[in-house]
């Protein structure tokens, strides 16, 4: 028996059969466009996103014994919103994480002193990745389309009323949107009313663990999939990059670099980080991932290789593993740590952590003669791995003496980098698997949803260790305490 861990990433939509010993049988994966129509406004077409979704399981299943299929378990990236109309067809495209086209409305919370009630309430701080100020900016800016509005939904929840015709939303995903109280566990009053809307226009909130079985006889035949496969609804691709990592009980510290980046830890409970800079998506009543997330992961290093290294074009058709990128790492690999001094700012799509500045702008500084462009593409690099480092230092009271980083997302593929962060960091990085994360997430989630296995906390097993160097720590403190510096005075 196998459960399927579909993942629908930003760049793509992942799927692995994954036995209960954790072992995968098969695998399969569809990519997709991002869609930048002006500056600032990032979106993907959601029919796309849900044909894919489809497709890819479709694939998954032609590579396995479907009645072997024991369920489906979800992953999805957060921070997505898009309106429908009472048919639930789409009025907008998905408003991804990436897009900032409300940061007007960002200012004017935190300008009017809401936006420390609602982190204090939400978990999230306020800034234009939340649902929250993109529902904001569509009432203002787009008021036909507002009122026409029957629901307000993530691509996780439409792909689940194609499925199942319901509008459902699990705890991860709401807390993500910055209307979610994740001490009640319920849309917040002032955060709605903030988003001109009442309850009606959101979904109703279940657990991670909540299933869904297939009615739709069309939908059935299109899947291929029996009335009786429960679907599970899952998580975020985060909290479960987490679970996959063995993070839900250890302790240890998770870094994944992908499109994106980010930083967590699973916690107990909320930490409310009183300069509203951290995190805290629910997953389960008592078990929480709490750190900083990054606009600018491989984003970063994808530009480089694009504008500076490769001619537009013939670079990357995904954006999620670093192999697809090694004319940029070799190239970045073949200079010295530290790069004499050469440093950037990696906020070129604004930053969430640390910063938490959708107006934030790229930077590289300490330019010299003789930096060419391998010195700029290694800065690169090391920019993102600095920037991720600030955000590790934050999080240093949630960890236990002896943590270690887990290390996933399409980074891990390269040795070099790996390095880079344990000797940024001072800590040893570990890699669990070379699986996705969050589709592994996906799948364990599913198997606990069954009753299978007792905890989310699982055993795993490491397959890779890299440990510290202390001189090449003690070069890159030299430039960290200068990118710092440049954060205090920038931002």
């Amino acid at each position: 028996m196998y459960i399927a861990g579909i993942d629908i990433g930003t760049g793509s939509v992942k799927a692995i059969a994954v036995e209960k010993s954790r072992n995968i049988i098969a695998s399969a994966q569809i990519p997709y466009e991002i869609l930048e129509p002006e500056p600032g406004h990032i979106e993907q077409d959601p029919v796309i996103i849900k044909n894919a979704v489809i497709s890819c399981i479709n694939l998954l299943l032609k590579q396995t014994n479907p009645s072997d299929l024991a369920g489906l378990s979800f992953s999805a990236a957060m921070h997505s919103i898009m309106a429908v109309d009472r048919n639930g067809d789409p009025l907008t495209h998905a408003l991804l994480w990436g897009d900032i086209r409300s940061t007007e409305e960002t200012e004017q919370l935190k300008k009017s002193g809401a936006a420390k009630e609602l982190y204090e309430c939400c978990g999230v701080p306020v800034h234009p990745v939340s649902p929250l100020t993109k529902i904001m900016w569509l009432k203002e800016n787009q008021p036909d389309i507002f009122e026409k509005a029957h629901k307000f939904i993530s691509l996780k929840e439409f792909i689940f009323f194609c499925l199942f015709n319901e509008y459902v939303i699990d705890h991860s995903i709401a807390s993500a949107t910055g209307m979610f109280d994740i001490h009640q566990l319920q849309w917040n009053p002032n955060a709605l009313s903030f988003a001109g809307i009442s309850t009606e226009k959101l979904s109703a909130i279940v657990p991670v663990t909540s299933q869904f079985f297939l009615k739709n006889e069309s939908v059935i035949k299109e899947l291929g999939i029996g009335k009786n496969i429960p679907f599970i609804i899952g998580s975020s691709d985060g909290c479960l990059a987490n679970i996959a990592s063995g993070l839900a009980g250890s302790g240890h510290l998770s870094v994944t670099i992908g499109t994106s980046a980010a930083v967590r830890v699973c916690t107990t409970a909320p930490f409310i980080d009183e300069h509203q800079r951290l995190f805290n998506y629910v997953i389960t009543k008592d078990l929480y991932a709490c750190g900083g997330p990054s606009n600018n992961g491989g984003i970063a290093v994808k530009w480089m290789a694009e504008n500076f290294i490769h001619d537009k074009g013939t670079a990357l058709q995904s954006q999620s593993h670093s192999g697809e990128l090694e004319g940029a790492l070799q190239e970045a690999f073949s200079i010295s740590p530290g790069c004499d001094g050469l440093i950037f700012l990696p906020y070129l799509l604004g930053e969430r952590a640390p910063v938490w500045n959708a107006n934030a702008k790229g930077l590289f500084y300490g330019i010299q003669f003789h930096h060419s462009r391998k010195y700029f593409a290694r800065s690169v690099i090391e920019g993102v791995v600095m920037n991720l480092y600030v955000i590790v230092q934050q999080l240093q009271k949630q960890l236990k003496p002896g943590a270690k980083i887990i290390a996933s997302g399409g980074f891990v593929h390269s040795q070099e980098w790996l390095q880079l962060l344990a000797d940024m960091t001072n800590m040893p990085v570990c890699i669990v698997n070379d699986a996705d994360a969050s589709a592994m997430g996906a799948a364990i989630l599913g198997w606990y949803s069954l009753g299978e296995i007792s905890s989310l906390d699982v055993e795993i097993k490491i397959e890779k260790e890299v440990l510290p160097q202390d001189k090449e720590h003690q070069v890159y403190m030299k430039n960290y305490s200068v990118f710092r510096e440049l954060l205090e005075k920038l931002f």
